[in-house]
């Protein structure tokens, strides 16, 4: 059968999920977790055709919807490569697909490049909202796949699969983006390094993303944030900042060290506490900056209360002082061992009650 080859980023009828540059470039680019396409199509038979180069932090996977269900979930080869996503269909039902890639990528390349097919794109209706996550690796689906016992950091141990973003955004009917990286804190990583913090690259297309194929499509751009206009911002940011307090100093280039302190009581020293409060005072300025309408959830208490206290009454100090009366905290169920996925981070049901939390908050703020 004679299929035809359609360039992903010249289809009117593609939708583009997770964040993208403004300049033309020939492919579609998968920059964040849960960054994909999504297309309603008729045929009896659909493949992707992707480009995939590996970085640091090893391959890559997509997976695969089709009409909400979950179907395929593969590793990408090296190289340019074609995949099949469905075949032995009726050419005339309109199937719903959304492929998104599983996991983040620093440095691992992947862009959508053509369809080929039989059938014919058509028009997908738009959704209500457009939500979006900020995080660490919780937000990069980190656990969702793999065993309980499986503690090795691999790539394919991460997964958008019952993953409480989409979760909530099925949910709210929405579309939904994501900036997240493992490790990475609102003030810095899990072992005090202070560039490892989102905040840092937020206005960035994916300033995480810094492999030369990446920049030359856009990757480092400042992002068109009045051209996404969210709904909603969720962020889930402070559990690494909170590992930062009993983990090793870092060192900065200029030979200055770097590290979170706890007093004789186990507790955040004051000073150090600080920092972590005026970091989360300063994102929520410049989130309300570039989101003006935007609801603003800053969840906490997943993996660890050391810092409950202080990131709740941050961000309750800026909605006072900058009288923003659509910024909020959200404490959501603290994860135990009942609940986790593999390398002790939360699992499906982790995620799932996480997600009843934000859609109950964002309903009733969503009005």
């Amino acid at each position: 059968m004679n299929l035809e080859r359609i360039l992903c980023a010249n289809a009117k009828d593609i939708k583009t999920h997770g964040r993208q540059s403004a300049r033309k470039t020939p492919y579609i680019p998968l920059f964040w977790t849960a960054s994909g396409i999504e297309l309603n199509i008729t045929g009896s038979e659909l493949w992707l055709e992707y480009e995939c180069r590996y970085g640091d932090e090893g391959e890559a996977y997509l997976r695969v919807e089709i009409d909400g269900a979950d179907m395929l979930r593969f590793m990408l080869e090296e190289g340019i490569n074609k995949v099949c996503i469905f075949r032995g269909y009726t050419t005339d039902g309109i199937k719903n697909v959304r492929i998104l890639r599983e996991n983040q990528g620093s440095t691992t390349v992947v862009n959508a490049v053509a369809l080929h097919t039989d059938g014919t794109l058509l028009p997908l209706p738009p959704k209500k909202l457009h939500i979006e996550f900020i995080g660490d690796s919780v937000t990069s689906g980190e656990g969702l796949a793999g065993a309980k016992h499986h503690e090795l950091w691999i790539p394919c141990i991460f997964s958008t699969r019952e993953h409480y973003a989409l979760l909530t955004a099925k949910a709210l009917d929405a579309d939904v983006s994501i900036v997240s990286q493992s490790g990475w804190g609102v003030y810095s990583s899990w072992y005090n390094n202070t560039l490892e913090a989102v905040p840092r690259i937020y206005e960035q297309v994916c300033g995480a993303a810094l492999s030369q194929l990446q920049q030359e499509y856009g990757s480092l751009d400042t992002y068109d944030f009045a051209g996404a206009s969210f709904d909603a911002v969720v962020v889930n940011l402070g559990a690494n900042d909170c590992t930062a307090f009993t983990s090793p100093e870092w060192v900065d280039e200029n030979g200055t060290p770097h590290k979170q302190h706890l007093d004789d009581n186990g507790r955040p020293c004051r000073e150090d506490a600080d920092r972590v409060a005026n970091a989360v005072i300063s994102f929520c300025r410049r989130i309300r900056a570039l989101n003006p309408d935007a609801v603003i959830l800053w969840c906490y208490n997943m993996l660890s209360d050391l810092l409950n206290d202080v990131i709740k009454d941050a961000v309750l100090r800026y909605a006072n002082e900058s009288e923003d009366n659509k910024v909020f905290a959200v404490m959501l169920p603290h994860a135990d061992p009942s609940t986790d996925g593999s390398r002790q981070h939360p699992g499906p049901l982790a995620h799932r009650m996480y997600a009843d939390v934000i859609i109950k908050e964002l309903s009733a703020h969503l009005k």
